[in-house]
C-alpha cells in the first residue's frame, strides 16, 4: 500500500516523482531530517478542485478562480 498518497499538500514544495517499470519515486529537492514531514506538490489548483478531490482548501489560493454556479431549475 502506497503512503505517499497521504502526503500534504505545500504549493512550494520542491519535489519530483519518477517512475519507471518497477514503480515511482517521490524525490525531495530539499534537505530533511528523520521526524520530518515531507509534503507533495499537487500542483496549481482552485479550491473547489482542492476540496472535491483532497478535502481541503487553501486560504488566499494565488490559484483559486470564480466559476459558474449552477443552481438547479434556473
Amino acid at each position: 500500500m502506497s503512503v505517499l498518497d497521504l502526503a500534504n499538500h505545500d504549493p512550494g514544495a520542491k519535489v519530483a516523482w519518477e517512475a519507471d517499470a518497477e514503480g515511482c519515486d517521490l524525490i525531495t529537492h530539499e534537505g530533511f531530517e528523520g521526524g520530518m514531514e515531507i509534503f507533495d506538490d499537487y500542483g496549481p489548483k482552485a479550491n473547489d478542485e482542492l476540496i472535491m478531490g483532497y478535502g481541503f482548501s487553501i486560504e488566499g489560493n494565488k490559484d483559486d478562480r470564480m466559476g459558474a454556479v449552477c443552481i438547479d431549475g434556473m
